[in-house]
């Protein structure tokens, strides 16, 4: 780095960015926390068809029990017996935690239709929860990567312009753009190919079994894995490894010890679970290797904007193989 340059003081970086991480993350857990679901159960009744007001007892009871706030309706009302299909609306800062119990507002409904001529309850309730249709598995994990990489990236901002250093962090190459700009993307493709063929390789030895985990390609739509992966973890990731700690260890004349420790973080993090040690080593060992060509475009270029390509780039590449293998 020129000696023009100003220093980043790693003490004060964290110091500032644990104290807006915090925050934001207080913030974020506020919002999250109170996020509207609702619930839906279904229970039959323990009233006979004969029995012509059972509609309004249930309906009345149900009101009672939910304070009007949500609604109940009966449902297949001369099949056997009626049941009563309740909709509760919880906040998720409630939900999260609670364990789901087949009973917990069964009880509730029964315990005041008492009034209403029911003494007890007779056999077992057909509950449901429509909150995983409302709030599934997909809308988690984009609420939390998105929320999580964002509010990294605000608090490693507030850091860097604590210290005066946003503007040369973000510095864009003003000469020999192609080196800095086209070069890494031209490496990226390259090394998935690359690795494309070693994995091929490998298959022939040992067969790759899928893990029973769900990969994260099938949890997310095409645009928001593209914005996440290709725009927002480039972004993010290289502004904290490479924009921060190993500029840390250039600065202080060890290019070398910063990129092999923050590659070992890098491939650490970016570890999948792999049903075989051969897999497991073969990715653990690709994303290592990911991680020092990122520490050595930076190094070498003296532009953030060179990591941050390559990684945008590889990721893009290894979306599209996936795409195009559906």
């Amino acid at each position: 780095m020129s000696s023009a340059h100003r220093n980043i003081s790693l003490k004060a970086f964290v110091l500032n960015y644990a104290a807006v991480y915090f925050v934001i993350i207080i913030a974020f857990i506020v919002f999250v926390a109170n996020i509207p679901l609702h619930e839906t159960y279904i229970f039959p009744s323990p009233l006979q068809c004969e029995d012509t007001s059972t509609g309004s007892k249930m309906q009345a009871a149900a009101r009672l029990v939910l304070k009007g706030s949500e609604s109940c309706t009966l449902i297949s009302p001369c099949v056997e017996a009626p049941s009563l299909e309740c909709r509760e609306e919880i906040a998720l800062g409630h939900y999260i935690g609670r364990s789901i119990d087949d009973d917990r507002m069964l009880f509730r409904v029964f315990k005041t239709l008492r009034p209403f001529g029911v003494n007890s309850y007779q056999g077992n309730t057909d509950f449901k929860s429509n909150t995983l249709n409302l709030l599934n598995l997909n809308f988690m994990l984009i609420l939390l990567v998105y929320g999580i990489m964002i509010i990294a990236g605000l608090a490693a901002i507030f850091a860097l312009w604590r210290q005066k250093l946003l503007r040369q962090t973000f510095a864009f190459p003003i000469t020999d753009r192609k080196k800095s700009l086209l070069y890494p993307a031209l490496i990226a493709f390259a090394y998935v190919l690359v690795m494309f063929l070693l994995s091929t390789m490998l298959e022939q030895i040992y067969p790759w079994q899928k893990p029973e985990e769900m990969n994260v390609f099938d949890m997310l739509d095409t645009p928001t894995l593209l914005l996440l992966a290709v725009v927002l973890a480039p972004l993010v990731e290289e502004l904290l490894f490479r924009g921060v700690v190993l500029r840390f260890f250039v600065e202080r004349a060890r290019p070398i010890l910063g990129s092999v420790l923050i590659s070992a973080v890098f491939a650490s993090i970016h570890g999948f679970v792999e049903v075989d040690l051969p897999w497991q080593l073969f990715r653990s060992i690709s994303y290592f290797f990911v991680s020092l060509i990122l520490c050595w475009l930076y190094i070498k270029n003296k532009t953030l904007w060179s990591p941050i390509i390559f990684h945008s780039a590889y990721n893009g590449a290894l979306i599209s193989m996936y795409l195009l293998s559906k």
